[in-house]
């Protein structure tokens, strides 16, 4: 994987938003807003854009800690950044890189939140790619859906055919208390870019209809109860219940319009969520050979 590096990352309008973030994230910009989440169909370059920054870190020697995983390569020393915050708190700045969120399992995907939990709240970074929006992923819980939206949603469109790139594994570079050893192409046209993320705007609109179907269905059982109860503890529920649904309908609304509308003022497939959903844990609940090598 030495050979994805940025210099040799195939610049689209559809991509430049997340190869600037990467870019950025590769020198450790204090500014940038996390977690990052790189979304978009296989062949977007996604991989290549996570193994960019791993690649980076190693030319540069950069003071930071950095484990690129995904569901097929997990190792344990990763997992203890959630049981061991001493890794957290050296000083070291640690960047966790996850491929393929959209594979994870119901199993692999709370270890997963348990990580990015304790990089949130120890002020480390995050970044995950995946193929399949965060909102839709039913292996994630409410509260992980909400951390990742309060983030930036990055929307990248797949390349041309001839310049896809085989995806492999990840690996661990290195983390705190361990020890271990410009092509172009032709930018995508007005006609063609709206094309090519029109599946991502599918899911976000299947997602506003199933919420809105939740929506529904816990306005007709709140009102029930609490016209059968007169319980003033069944209203305050129910409002808290529309309320979360309200906020998550707002979001996808925001994404779908950022998706879609040309001459968007945010820069070309960059999607912010202000305003997180605050749902609970409503949807519970995906690839195994966990070999990794050191760096």
């Amino acid at each position: 994987m030495k050979n994805f590096t940025f210099d040799k990352f195939i610049r689209h309008p559809s991509n430049v938003a997340a190869y600037d973030f990467c870019e950025r994230l590769s020198r450790l910009d204090p500014t940038l807003a996390n977690p990052i989440v790189l979304l978009g169909e296989s062949g977007a370059g996604k991989t290549h854009l996570l193994w960019a920054i791993v690649n980076q870190y190693r030319a540069v020697h950069a003071p930071a800690g950095v484990a690129l995983i995904s569901p097929s390569s997990f190792p344990d020393v990763v997992k203890e950044l959630a049981t061991k915050p001493e890794k957290l708190t050296t000083g070291t700045p640690v960047v966790v890189l996850v491929d393929d969120l959209h594979a994870f399992d119901s199993t692999t995907a709370g270890d997963l939140e348990k990580i990015l939990f304790a990089l949130d709240t120890h002020g480390h970074r995050a970044i995950l790619a995946t193929r399949k929006h965060p909102l839709l992923i039913s292996a994630l819980s409410g509260k992980c859906k909400a951390l990742l939206s309060r983030g930036v949603i990055v929307a990248m469109a797949p390349l041309p055919e001839n310049t896809r790139l085989k995806m492999e594994n990840g690996c661990i570079l290195s983390l705190p208390g361990d020890t271990g050893t410009e092509e172009t192409a032709s930018p995508l046209s007005e006609e063609e870019l709206p094309e090519a993320l029109s599946a991502q705007a599918r899911q976000i609109g299947t997602a506003v209809a199933d919420t809105l179907a939740a929506f529904e269905a816990a306005w007709e059982e709140g009102t029930d109860i609490a016209y059968d109860t007169h319980s003033r503890a069944a209203w305050e529920e129910c409002g808290k219940s529309l309320c979360a649904f309200s906020k998550q309908l707002e979001t996808l609304a925001d994404e779908l319009l950022l998706l879609t509308t040309p001459g968007s003022p945010q820069p070309p497939g960059m999607m912010t969520t202000e305003s997180a959903p605050e749902a609970s844990d409503t949807e519970p609940d995906g690839e195994g050979n966990n070999r990794f090598k050191e760096y």
